[in-house]
């Protein structure tokens, strides 16, 4: 089991727009091969903070989730509305 953090900020004045698409990833993400989990959370301090919590069965499926068609369509408009992004890779201990 394999499990990531991804955090995301939205750029000024586009948490919402950014949110409504983070959104729109969990169904499809949920149904694919290997994926045990697979949360988003928004900050309740900071709300431009957006924060997915993911579990997967094998590193390979989180690997093959990148390439998926609903992540890259994200990806094709995050670039205008995501200012950082940070991943976090882990592992149980």
């Amino acid at each position: 089991m394999v499990a990531l953090v991804a955090i995301l900020r939205a750029k000024a004045g586009l948490a919402g727009p950014l949110k409504e698409r983070l959104m729109s990833l969990v169904e499809p993400t949920l149904a694919e091969p290997g994926c045990v989990q697979y949360d988003l959370h928004q900050g309740t301090e900071d709300p431009n903070t957006f924060v997915f919590y993911e579990r997967w069965k094998t590193a390979e499926d989180l690997a093959e989730h990148a390439g998926r068609p609903h992540m890259l369509a994200f990806g094709s408009v995050a670039k205008g509305l995501v200012a950082t992004r940070e991943l976090i890779h882990l592992t149980a201990a």
